[in-house]
């Protein structure tokens, strides 16, 4: 299993047990690959479970954002945790089981908290600082 893009950067682990294996595979830019010292460098890397389907993807967005995502093990996405948009601090997300997020906690444009819990046609409450 492997996630490449068009960057020239691809990586993949496969769990089996307690053993991982990494495979890089890189261009000669010394941003992505296996540096000096061992470390794995890159923007995006991906972990799969036994059936081939994504668990786990980290990787680092178009804005230079970086974002973690946990997925069901029939590929679905469950959790998403990331920097907030345009470095508005963060997004913590979780969805059910039919796709929709029903809860976030993240810090809005002005720096305040946000607590919301949603149902699965995006009704609910949210929890604001406020007067």
């Amino acid at each position: 299993m492997s996630s490449g893009s068009d960057d020239g950067f691809s990586a993949s682990i496969e769990i089996k047990g307690l053993c991982a294996v990494a495979v890089v595979g890189a261009t000669n830019r010394s941003l992505y690959g296996i540096d000096e010292n061992g470390n794995i460098t890159g923007k995006r890397l991906f972990l799969f479970n036994d059936t081939g389907q994504v668990a786990v993807g980290l990787r680092v967005n178009d804005d230079g954002d970086g974002m973690l995502r946990a997925y069901s093990s029939t590929g679905k996405e469950r959790i998403y945790l990331g920097s907030g948009a345009s470095g508005n601090g963060f997004m913590i997300g979780g969805y059910n089981k039919t796709g929709e997020m029903v809860v976030q906690l993240k810090a809005d444009a002005y720096g305040n908290g946000y607590v919301g819990a949603f149902d699965r046609n995006g009704m609910g409450r949210t929890l604001e600082p406020g007067p």
